[in-house]
């Protein structure tokens, strides 16, 4: 199964125990993980500037994600009304990558995941299907 974490995943896999660490280490562990270089930029983004997350830190968690880094050329337009226009490099990344699932916590997502042309569920929804 193709998966692709949300930077909001991600971030949260990384600041704290709990979740969503453990859904990381699941995917990792028995699912293929796709991130592209739009993820992987905001989330160093997000750990040095909001989480105050020392550089070579966050270099470091980069560094440990790197092979899990795909390259696609061109990304499918996605016809959808997304709140956050940032969203929508990460649908589009999830819908070039044929993933199974993006999964994010994110409410904009989640609140029109019916109207996404891939499936968009929650950690804890990934663990009960």
């Amino acid at each position: 199964m193709t998966v692709v974490l949300d930077t909001n995943v991600l971030v949260s896999a990384f600041a704290a125990r709990g979740l969503c660490a453990d859904l990381f280490r699941d995917v990792i562990s028995h699912h293929t993980l796709a991130l592209s270089d739009y993820i992987l930029d905001e989330l160093q983004q997000k750990l040095t500037e909001k989480l105050r997350v020392s550089t070579p830190v966050a270099q470091g968690i980069h560094a440990l994600l790197l092979p899990y880094r795909v390259v696609h050329a061109e990304l499918p337009d996605i016809d959808v009304d997304i709140r956050d226009s940032d969203d929508i490099p990460i649908v589009a990344f999830a819908l070039a990558m044929k993933a199974d699932f993006l999964i994010t916590g994110d409410r904009d997502l989640l609140d029109i995941a019916l109207s996404l042309p891939v499936p968009v569920i929650s950690p804890r929804q990934f663990y009960q299907q």
